[in-house]
């Protein structure tokens, strides 16, 4: 309630375009999507994709981004094709604007391999984790969220690959 507030007073204050708006629409679209309501959170994710990319064109770091969480909820909401097809362009496009290192990129990344996993393409999944893993340990550090994150995700894929003891080793 209290993120839809705000938003609402900075849409009437700002206007719905204005940067401040955003974020505020970006945090309450991960409050819907926390309680379950994905469809509401698609829905400001879409308005806020759409925006960013008109202001700032689609390959901004933000609207890719917003891009990025779009694919997240997309699985979600269980539509993992679209999720993956939106998740592999954002992951592209975030190399070629910031590199393959930038945490951006490696967060695309991230999402990618998830999105992977759920189309059952174990082998790929593991693949772009384990060297997503190896970049984060590098740039942000083994005790880094981001990092913690993607070892996680990848004892889950080894999981789903019927690798047990390997799984356990990373959890």
């Amino acid at each position: 309630r209290l993120a839809q507030d705000t938003f609402n007073r900075y849409k009437r204050r700002h206007g719905s375009h204005a940067p401040e708006a955003r974020i505020c629409a970006v945090n309450l679209a991960c409050d819907y999507a926390a309680v379950g309501e994905f469809a509401r959170a698609l829905d400001l994710v879409l308005d806020v994709k759409g925006a960013l990319s008109a202001g700032l064109g689609d390959d901004h770091p933000n609207a890719l981004v917003a891009a990025n969480n779009l694919g997240c909820y997309l699985r979600a909401m269980g539509r993992y094709s679209d999720a993956l097809r939106v998740a592999e362009d954002a992951a592209a496009q975030m190399q070629l604007k910031l590199g393959p290192e930038h945490p951006m990129s490696l967060s695309c990344a991230i999402n990618l391999a998830n999105c992977l996993g759920d189309a059952r393409n174990l082998i790929a999944a593991e693949t772009l984790q384990r060297s997503t893993l190896a970049s984060l340990i590098r740039v942000l550090g083994e005790d880094h969220p981001d990092t913690l994150v993607c070892q996680a995700d990848l004892a889950v894929t080894l999981r789903d690959a019927g690798r047990i003891a390997e799984s356990e080793e990373l959890a």
